[in-house]
């Protein structure tokens, strides 16, 4: 009864233009699963959203296995915080105790744009390991250009955190009680005709590479170039011009083999693009 709701809540969601459908599964060491469904769509609210079929569980007791997206107020938090990759980073805190299955937010927020782009997930269970995969089911809208799923310990601090591949489900394993906390952040922009020029044209090659990366098709751009590895720590950053048509070449030497990330940013902290390439 369970996968027949997703699959029907799944096929309802796909069909919106706007929708960024993303969902977390979990299975315990004996084969139970459980899933939620959450992202982004235009007709979303920050609350409780019926015609998405949310439903506010907050009080409830937990199933064995059980995921929930969380929202919690001051008095209730938890651990999200406005960054986890700096412990002395403020909480985030909602005006409501929120918890469901399913947790659309609308794109946006201003200057609360942490509080909508930023979802916080309780994990139970009584059957170690759990393995957790993270699938993207469908992501039409271009303005979002990254993301990263953090895993805490009980403290709240990062064990691990991973950058987001919107392509192919990623998945890991959590060993015993002392991991409940995920946290996921994402980044968005809102398209100008200047930042799509340079969306569409922006190529990188070759890949998979050995020693550079050259990038390519940029009208122009002043800004800065982060470079992140597969586990979305960032490994160098600098800032750079680039004048109409001309290429940059990345160095790569002394790079061990793996997956890694390509971020630009201009100047007015939009962000450009992120590309995935592999060194060999």
């Amino acid at each position: 009864m369970k996968n027949a709701l997703l699959i029907i809540i799944l096929l309802h969601l796909s069909n919106l233009l706007f929708s960024q459908v993303m969902r977390i599964s979990i299975e315990d060491s004996i084969g139970n699963r459980d899933t939620v469904i959450f992202g982004f769509d235009d007709s979303s609210t920050l609350g409780i959203d019926s015609v998405y079929d949310e439903t506010n569980i907050f009080g409830e007791q937990y199933s064995n296995p059980e995921i929930r997206v969380i929202q919690r107020d001051i008095d209730n938090h938890n651990c999200l915080r406005e960054s986890h990759s700096a412990s002395s980073s403020p909480n985030l805190y909602y005006t409501e105790n929120i918890e469901s299955k399913i947790n659309f937010r609308p794109i946006g927020g201003g200057n609360d744009y942490r509080i909508y782009n930023s979802f916080e997930f309780l994990i139970n269970s009584d059957k170690y390991p759990v393995s957790v995969v993270t699938e993207y089911s469908t992501f039409n809208n271009g303005s979002f250009e990254g993301g990263v799923l953090f895993l805490l310990t009980e403290d709240c601090d990062t064990y691990f955190n991973s950058a987001f591949d919107f392509v192919n489900p990623h998945s890991f394993i959590i060993e015993d009680s002392t991991f409940t906390t995920l946290v996921a952040y994402f980044e968005y922009t809102i398209p100008t005709e200047e930042l799509e020029n340079n969306r569409n044209n922006l190529r990188v090659y070759p890949n998979p590479t050995t020693d550079i990366l050259i990038i390519k098709g940029l009208e122009k751009f002043s800004g800065t170039l982060d470079l992140y590895d597969g586990n979305g720590r960032i490994i160098k950053s600098e800032n750079i011009q680039i004048s109409k048509n001309e290429n940059f070449i990345l160095d790569l030497k002394n790079m061990q083999s793996g997956i890694y990330f390509i971020r630009l940013k201009n100047n007015e902290e939009n962000i450009i693009s992120t590309k995935k390439f592999v060194v060999r």
